[in-house]
């Protein structure tokens, strides 16, 4: 009989894990009576491969050790190396695959093989390897001075007494030419030292004067070196039998009297002198005047003498003539020469006056006076020295000389005259000397080339505009210190007046209080002035003020102005509009006559206008007030001008011109 049942089994799991080469599974075991089995089966890992086998390492399995690949062992390749200089030759077995090495078969090094001999800047090397066998030596230097000279800096030379090498240090400057004499003609200037010719001879620079035979000599040509003075001749002519030197109408040379001309005329003076009056019955062309007549002097040259004698072209005056009369040489246009004697101390009137082929004059010292017109129109003279006895310059004495481009005046004249240079158009220049006290009306009027003027300290007194129709005046300075007149920006003015009194055509207004009005004729004939500005400190404009200024095209006048005077824009024919300030009063006779206003404006403030005020192509007037108040205006003759005819355009309309005209011919029914 069964008396316990079997118990059984009491199974414990036990795992085993795969490895690389066996499987892994489940053991299970009973723990009572150690029966087992196994199960669960898993395959084997398999090896893991370790790093490649190489000339000395197996391949293993990392995780078992086991070998899964034997090393491969070296693999050399022999490279020799032949023996150097300095080192030992020898064979290198290298692995092919590693790179493991190792050396055997060892020669002896082979020594160095010497090349050249070391020098002053070479070494000695090995011809094999290059490797320095013995150091340079280096230079041995013995240094030679060169001292400059005139044109070679100096300088010292290092020569190696081994090598001849050098190189060249310590430069000190030339010492430059020591110059010897100068150059002169026939002499080049040398260098004392080295003797190079610094500065050639000069030559000779001759002068040539030509000495004309007299009566006893030959003539000549003397040429004379005007540096060293060397000279010789040459060019003889003949002797010339009529050449004689007259001094007091005898020949120096001969001792011949010289000959005067016959049939003059001559008049007694109170004195029982003479005077020669007239050319009478006298055919010379060059007239000699004797010394004597009926045994008394002659000392004047009478008025109307040689008036108008226009075959006369060179006349003798002897040194006993102490005047020269009024027109006594007037019109003589065949004039070419005169030697005024030392004697004369007064020309007269008009004396030389129209002598237009005298070409030069010389005016001696002993004249103290120059009258009116004297040399007026002596078109041909080119200089003039005015003696240093004359106090005056009188009216006219040289107008119209149209070659006088040099004039002196001494510091002994004290007023120039009226036109006293009028129409000098080649003068480009003038000193008016510190002496000079006066300068009248247009003094230098139409002299066209001058350019500058400066009024001296002196000068207390000037007329109108001395400088009119001066066209290339561009600068006018009064010097400072003056006590009458003034200059600013190219005016002259009237210190105490405030009144400019003469411009230019560079002049500008000045716009403070040191001026208040335009003198009479201030810019008369101001050619070159386009325009003008007019400040509000100018209160008047004065009688011709810019009368004949063709090229004035503007005018811009201030609120100042309240009136302007007689003929003050008379013949401005480039002027064709103008606006006058209501604070004019008055605009006087021709103010604007032959303008070439077209149009004007007038201000409310006009009270009277001139007569012949617009005689112009005038056709309209813009009048700054009221028809009403236009009919209160005082105007004078013909409704001053070409307003007769006009359109007055008035603030309230325009002037019926009917009207207009039937109030002119009540007005004026005489014209």
């Amino acid at each position: 009989a069964v008396l316990n049942e079997k118990l059984g089994h009491d199974y414990v799991a036990e795992v085993t894990e795969p490895t690389c080469t066996a499987q892994g599974y489940t053991t299970h075991t009973c723990s009572r009576c150690g029966h087992s089995y196994a199960d669960s089966f898993t395959k084997a890992k398999g090896h893991t491969l370790g790093a490649e086998a190489d000339c000395t390492h197996d391949q293993t399995c990392t995780v078992c050790g086991a070998v899964l690949n034997e090393r491969l062992g070296h693999d050399y390749v022999a490279e020799v190396t032949e023996p150097t200089c300095t080192a030992q030759g020898y064979t290198t077995h290298t692995c092919s695959r590693c790179g493991h090495s190792y050396a055997d078969s060892f020669t002896k090094a082979k020594g160095h093989t010497p090349g050249a001999e070391a020098d002053c800047t070479h070494d000695q090397t090995c011809t094999v390897c290059g490797v320095v066998l013995k150091t340079k030596l280096g230079h041995t230097y013995k240094a030679t001075i060169t001292a400059p000279t005139c044109t070679e800096q100096g300088y010292t030379t290092h020569t190696c007494s081994i090598c001849g090498d050098s190189y060249i240090d310590s430069y000190t400057k030339a010492i430059g030419h020591t110059p010897g004499a100068e150059a002169d003609c026939i002499h080049d200037q040398t260098c004392t030292v080295c003797g190079v010719v610094l500065n050639d001879k000069l030559g000779h620079t001759y002068t040539d004067i030509f000495t004309a035979p007299t009566c006893i000599e030959q003539g000549y040509t003397t040429h004379t070196c005007t540096v060293c003075g060397y000279s010789y001749a040459d060019n003889y002519t003949d002797i010339d039998l009529g050449a004689h030197h007259y001094v007091n109408y005898t020949c120096t040379h001969c001792g011949k009297e010289m000959p005067t001309s016959s049939g003059l005329e001559y008049r007694e003076l109170g004195d029982g002198t003479y005077e020669v009056s007239g050319i009478g019955t006298c055919k010379d062309t060059s007239i000699v005047v004797p010394l004597n007549y009926n045994g008394k002097q002659i000392i004047s040259v009478g008025r109307d003498a040689f008036r108008n004698c226009t075959s006369l072209t060179s006349i003798t005056i002897p040194d006993s003539v102490i005047n020269i009369g009024d027109r006594a040489f007037d019109g003589c246009t065949g004039l070419m020469s005169i030697l005024i004697p030392d004697s004369v101390t007064s020309i007269g009137y008009s004396a030389f006056c129209g002598c237009s082929s005298l070409t030069s004059i010389t005016i001696p010292d002993s004249v103290n006076s120059i009258g009116d017109y004297a040399f007026c129109r002596c078109s041909s003279i080119t200089s003039i020295v005015i003696p240093k006895g004359v106090i005056s310059i009188g009216f006219s004495v040289f107008k119209d000389c149209t070659s006088l481009a040099s004039v002196t005046i001494p510091d002994s004249v004290t007023s120039v005259g009226c036109i006293a240079f009028g129409g000098c158009s080649s003068l480009m220049s003038i000193n008016i000397p510190e002496s000079v006290a006066s300068i009248d009306d247009f003094a230098f009027y139409d002299c066209t080339s001058l350019k500058k003027i400066i009024i001296p300290n002196s000068v207390t007194y000037i007329g109108y505009n001395p400088f009119s129709g001066c066209v290339n005046l561009t600068s006018l300075t009064v010097e400072t210190g003056n006590p009458t007149y003034h200059s600013a920006k190219n005016c002259i003015i009237k210190t105490q007046a405030k009144t400019i009194i003469a411009g230019c055509k560079a002049s500008v207004i000045p716009t403070d209080e040191s001026v208040t009005s335009i003198g009479e004729c201030a810019f008369e004939n101001c050619k070159g002035l386009m325009k003008i500005s007019i400040p509000d400190n100018i209160v008047y404009i004065g009688p011709s003020a810019f009368y004949s200024c063709p090229d004035l095209e503007e005018v811009t006048m201030g609120n100042g102005v309240s009136r302007i005077d007689a003929c003050a824009f008379d013949s401005c024919t480039s002027l064709k509009s103008i606006v006058v300030p209501d604070n004019v009063t008055t605009i006087q006779y021709a103010a604007f006559r032959y303008s070439g206003l077209e149009s004007i404006t007038i201000g409310s403030g006009i009270a009277y206008i001139g007569s012949e005020a617009f005689v112009c192509s005038l056709t309209d007037v813009y009048y700054n007030g009221t028809k009403a108040q236009w009919w209160q205006i005082s105007i004078e003759d013909s409704c001053g001008g070409n307003l007769a005819s006009a359109t007055i355009h008035c603030n309230d309309g325009i002037i019926d011109l009917m009207q207009w005209m039937e109030h002119c011919a009540e007005q004026y029914p005489d014209e």
